[in-house]
């Protein structure tokens, strides 16, 4: 308790700190303050004086994958609004990187994605998996298993999802 309210207490200047720091370091150090205890909630709740800051100045950053991996993986149920608006800047920025199977896997995995923004991010797992034969990887495992457990892909997609899906599990990974 007495650290959640040093984290409320700080969480400016925490903020303005991180956001001028170097994007991958502050990137890792943020993720762990909102993947779990103690200070998950207490992070989201001052999320405009603590996380927004960095999310001005690094969020678009290919760095940035870490702490929306982090975030999106520790909130599957009750993900913060701002955290999926962050990682679809992300993904606009950086979603044909191969980092990005860290943000799209984890975003589709969101148990109350809007159908709008599920199919948003259905997009971007195919583009990620087309572009330069990303679905060979290994790392595709974790964006094709997201992009199949959708509940919002349509039979067109699916059918796609599937034709990846089957051509990665004869590739020998």
């Amino acid at each position: 308790k007495a650290s959640v309210e040093w984290l409320k207490r700080n969480a400016t200047p925490l903020g303005e700190g991180l956001s001028s720091g170097d994007p991958d370091t502050t990137g890792f150090a943020l993720g762990q303050v909102v993947a779990g205890p103690p200070w998950s909630d207490a992070s989201i709740e001052m999320w405009e004086a603590l996380i927004q800051p960095w999310i001005n100045s690094h969020g678009r950053k290919e760095q940035a994958r870490h702490f929306i991996y982090k975030g999106l993986k520790a909130s599957k149920s009750n993900c913060p609004p701002k955290l999926i608006e962050a990682a679809f800047d992300w993904l606009a920025s950086n979603g044909t990187e191969v980092s990005a199977s860290f943000v799209v896997g984890p975003l589709l995995e969101q148990e109350y994605l809007e159908a709008d923004k599920a199919k948003e991010a259905i997009g971007h797992a195919l583009r990620w998996l087309e572009k330069d034969n990303h679905w060979e990887k290994l790392v595709a495992q974790f964006v094709l298993s997201a992009l199949l457990a959708q509940k919002h892909v349509e039979a067109d997609k699916a059918k796609e999802a599937i034709g990846h899906a089957l051509r990665w599990l004869e590739k020998d990974n």
